[in-house]
């Protein structure tokens, strides 16, 4: 018989972070702080994705956890930005 999977199944959450990312110690405060520790329950030691408009996506795990600011550590780069293409929407006006 198969193992029951965990339920309700969880993902690790992912933030945007307006700041550009690299890896090592990051302090994480106000509202960030506020879903991740308050709304997501983020414990020690659990992982979380990181993403900002320049440096792409991190995962990031959970070192210190207070009731107003989380320091996390990002450890490795998940996947950079994707170039959007330059696109261009003409009308032409009718007769």
């Amino acid at each position: 018989m198969p193992a029951t999977p965990a339920w309700p199944p969880q993902s690790t959450p992912r933030l945007f972070v307006a700041a550009p990312l690299t890896a090592g110690l990051r302090s994480i405060d106000g509202p960030q702080a506020h879903y991740l520790v308050g709304v997501m329950r983020i414990k020690p030691g659990e992982p979380i994705k990181l993403f900002d408009g320049e440096s792409g996506e991190w995962l990031a795990v959970a070192r210190e956890v207070g009731r107003k600011s989380l320091v996390v550590e990002l450890t490795a780069q998940l996947r950079e930005t994707e170039a959007v293409p330059d696109l261009w929407l003409c009308a032409a006006p009718l007769k």
